[in-house]
């Protein structure tokens, strides 16, 4: 066999050796971060499916300012479903104007998880799809809807919207086909990191329901004492209501009353000129 033919025999047999990337790696963070997000349950009036999702969005629209009933985020979804499904989520967030940052679905655990770790660390939420061990869907790589709130050097906190409520869920046991797990059968993880309104930080909890009302603490920061501001409640459908009030200090926290079957959005802007100026 002539030399340079066999020079080039053994550059393709390199060439077609094939390479072995290092598998992805987690280092679980040293710290813990806990975001002020209650766990809220599926309302009332949900279909038998349930409504995971809407109550995930739910909440992590409360944490920017807003709240909007499941059933109105269920119909800004537009599912086809009675109840939103993973690709329906987008929709409903960017119906109500919250920015998100999708997962690239990649379905590798280690690189799903570090990534849940830092968007957390930005104080962002992460809505995402779980599969439920022993599931009756083996098909889905979708069971269930959460909203992760938080870490520890061990584990993710999640908002259940069931009956677990807020829970710590080990990072070991999500790798594994075990109640609540990433391990999925379609080679696609689903998670969405919301990142909220923009503006002036903004942010509600429900202190009272009624039949026919609902309370909210609305807590505003990042305000200049002395300043002008507005606060805007908007109920998606059109109808808008502003107040103006002066900054005492840097968080001021309102109360607001709103119908329980709107949407109140909040956002809030800083009006030319001091409190004085007029």
């Amino acid at each position: 066999m002539p030399a340079r033919r066999f020079a080039l025999l053994i550059l393709f047999s390199l060439g077609a050796c094939p390479r072995h990337e290092p598998p992805p790696m987690f280092v679980p963070p040293t710290d813990s971060l806990l975001l002020d997000i209650p766990d809220r349950p599926w309302a009332t009036g949900a279909p038998k499916e349930g409504w995971c999702g809407e109550a995930s969005v739910q909440m992590a629209a409360l944490h920017f300012g807003a709240y909007v009933p499941q059933a109105r985020i269920n119909e800004l979804g537009r599912p086809k479903t009675p109840d939103l499904w993973e690709q329906d989520v987008p929709t409903a967030l960017a119906a109500m104007g919250l920015g998100f940052t999708r997962y690239g679905d990649r379905a590798e655990v280690p690189l799903f998880l570090g990534w849940i770790v830092g968007e957390l660390r930005q104080r962002h939420p992460v809505l995402v799809g779980l599969k439920i061990y022993p599931t009756v869907h083996p098909e889905w790589d979708v069971d269930h809807m959460v909203l992760v709130v938080g870490f520890s050097p061990n584990a993710l906190v999640i908002n259940t919207n069931q009956g677990e409520q807020q829970i710590s869920y080990a990072y070991k046991k999500l790798g594994e086909k075990s109640e609540y797990s990433f391990v999925v059968p379609n080679n696609r993880l689903h998670g969405f990191a919301i990142t909220g309104f923009g503006g002036i930080p903004v942010s509600a909890q429900v202190t009272e329901e009624g039949e026919s009302t609902r309370a909210l603490e609305v807590q505003i920061s990042g305000l200049e004492p002395g300043q002008r501001y507005r606060l805007l409640r908007d109920d998606l459908s059109g109808n808008q209501k502003p107040t103006e009030f002066v900054a005492v200090s840097r968080e001021q926290v309102r109360r607001e009353v709103t119908p329980v079957d709107k949407a109140a959005v909040f956002s809030c802007t800083r009006l030319q000129g001091a409190a004085d100026a007029h």
